[in-house]
């Protein structure tokens, strides 16, 4: 798999301010922009790419299975570094794992999809990591908002969870699909994408 860490050039007075805060303010766009990075025939059906943008803003983690070219990116832009690695979790599937992500748990209703509440996502998360090999010991509803852009000309809104969560690995082979497909819906707009730490 391959990661990258793509740093924005936020400078009030770089040229590029404008392009920078135009995908900062917008995940459609931000979606877009980490997407020229890929072949245009990238077959989406099999290739999932996951990205999540820092609190501060900085920079966006971006995850695929795909090598990655960001050498359309200028300066005024911003940088982008990435590296090749194997996701080989049955090396720690003994050890606690904190999982850290920001995602958007829905439900179907009448063919639409709908953001689960507080007392849903309390009982749906850890159901959800145990069906993914991952056993929850603790876990926290760090937070939960309403996320809204335009995606061509249409008004998108998104029910955002931040959630942490705390356990262990039970089946590294689910847990590594679900790391490279990401949880929940709203891949494509920076949500579901697993980071973690092995404690």
């Amino acid at each position: 798999m391959f990661i990258s860490k793509l740093k924005f050039n936020t400078n009030l007075k770089n040229p590029g301010i404008r392009a920078v805060m135009k995908d900062l303010k917008n995940p459609y766009e931000l979606h877009r922009t980490i997407m020229r990075a890929f072949p245009e025939n990238l077959d989406k059906s099999k290739e999932r790419v996951l990205f999540r943008k820092s609190d501060n803003n900085d920079h966006v983690i971006v995850l695929s299975k795909h090598s990655q070219n960001w050498n359309f990116l200028s300066c005024d832009y911003g940088e982008a570094k990435t590296k090749e690695f194997e996701n080989d979790f049955a090396r720690v599937s003994n050890r606690v794992i904190k999982l850290d992500i920001l995602l958007n748990a829905t439900k179907r209703i009448n063919g639409k999809r709908i953001g689960l509440s507080k007392l849903e996502l309390e009982k749906w998360f850890p159901d959800k990591m145990q069906k993914c090999g991952f056993q929850v010991v603790e876990f926290n509803i760090n937070d939960i908002h309403i996320e809204k852009f335009i995606k061509a000309k249409h008004k998108q809104t998104f029910m955002v969870s931040h959630v942490t969560a705390y356990g262990k690995i039970k089946d590294a082979e689910l847990f590594s699909k679900v790391y490279q497909e990401g949880v929940g819906s709203g891949k494509g707009y920076g949500y579901g994408m697993i980071n973690f730490k092995v404690i």
